[in-house]
């Protein structure tokens, strides 16, 4: 093994360990309370739990990437990590997210 793989691996697992850390400092319930006070006037109630949901995978992920947000997902939530990527996956590609309240003129 090459030593800037090792070097490559070391810095990944230090910024798990970062995010894992402040991960904690919210838990899913503050996530959730605090993506609702944002959102709650304008969203759908499930459209409001799925940001929440992202947002608390962003939290725990190491990484911005599709898989890691899921992953941090699972990992948060006790789900199976297939299961919450294809959530994530599913949110982030859905079109109706785009054009929800965050997209309106005044934000």
């Amino acid at each position: 093994m090459s030593s800037s793989s090792s070097r490559r691996r070391a810095r990944e697992a230090g910024a798990r360990r970062k995010a894992i850390s402040r991960a904690q400092a919210m838990s899913a319930k503050q996530v959730h309370g605090f993506v609702d006070e944002l959102f709650g006037e304008d969203l759908h109630a499930k459209r409001v739990g799925t940001l929440a949901d992202g947002t608390l995978g962003v939290l725990h992920a190491a990484s911005l990437g599709i898989h890691a947000i899921g992953r941090g997902l699972a990992s948060a939530k006790g789900l199976s990590g297939q299961h919450a990527v294809k959530r994530v996956d599913r949110c982030i590609g859905n079109e109706a997210h785009r054009r929800g309240a965050a997209a309106r003129p005044g934000w």
